[in-house]
């Protein structure tokens, strides 16, 4: 299965350290991640670069980073998008349905 985990927040708390445990549990379990976040984020420092892209977002509901994330998913050829944070969350749907990702996970629910 091939995960994109996505977390686009810039600063270094709770959310952002969970973020980069996801990445290390899922990639130990044998899966295929591909972290999304921040060029200056957490994930750009703690994740090996092969399994990482850079997606700034200025503001939630960013429509250019979520076109950005539509082709990094769909590049990737993902099945499920794990979303970290409200921001995420709001791009994460709208991604996953352009991409034909059936499920993306967030703090609250499977969508899809």
């Amino acid at each position: 299965m091939r995960i994109v985990n996505l977390m686009l927040a810039r600063g270094r708390g709770g959310l952002e350290s969970m973020a980069v445990r996801y990445h290390e549990a899922l990639v130990a379990e044998g899966f295929e991640v591909l972290s999304i976040g921040h060029a200056k984020g957490v994930l750009a420092e703690k994740v090996k670069p092969a399994q990482f892209a850079r997606l700034n977002s200025g503001f939630t509901g960013d429509p250019l980073a979520a076109l950005r994330l539509k082709g990094l998913a769909k590049r990737f050829q993902a099945d499920l998008i794990i979303a970290h944070g409200n921001r995420a969350i709001a791009l994460a749907g709208t991604a996953a349905q352009a991409a034909n990702i059936r499920q993306y996970l967030d703090g609250l629910a499977a969508r899809g």
